[in-house]
């Protein structure tokens, strides 16, 4: 079983953790989110731990998987900032792949994507790090 944390604590981290569940094989630590008012609180059953400051101190507790559980509308650098900043303390950014997915066997996908229910990846797909591809959405070829 590997030991993952989320980085985030709202909707997209609730959607990660659903999938990571059905992918099977991970057991959720806890989440870290910059909103205090969280902290302490449950999302999903999964406690909300603290900030992205407690990083280093998982690490050293063994954890070597994060997920990074805030999407985006517009403005991605809170979710590239995150992602760099799990990578910098050597965390690995698991690749949360809902099983009702299809993915081209020639299809490429970069470092930590979340890919949602129903999502299609088309063959000679290139998909770099760290991203999206939310429910039900058909990534075309080439």
């Amino acid at each position: 079983m590997t030991r993952v944390v989320g980085i985030g604590a709202g909707g997209h981290a609730k959607v990660v953790i659903d999938i990571l569940r059905l992918m099977g094989g991970y057991e959720i630590v806890g989440l870290l989110d910059a909103d205090k008012e969280l902290w302490g609180t449950d999302v999903l059953g999964v406690k909300v731990l603290g900030d992205d400051g407690l990083l280093p101190q998982l690490y050293e507790q063994g954890i070597r998987d994060a997920f990074i559980g805030v999407g985006t509308v517009g403005n991605t650098q809170p979710r590239i900032r995150l992602h760099e900043t799990a990578r910098k303390h050597g965390f690995q950014i698991v690749r949360a792949i809902h099983p009702s997915a299809v993915i081209a066997k020639s299809a490429e996908i970069g470092d930590g994507p979340t890919i949602m229910a129903g999502a299609v990846i088309n063959p000679d797909v290139r998909l770099g790090d760290n991203v999206i591809v939310n429910t039900g959405a058909i990534v075309e070829h080439d």
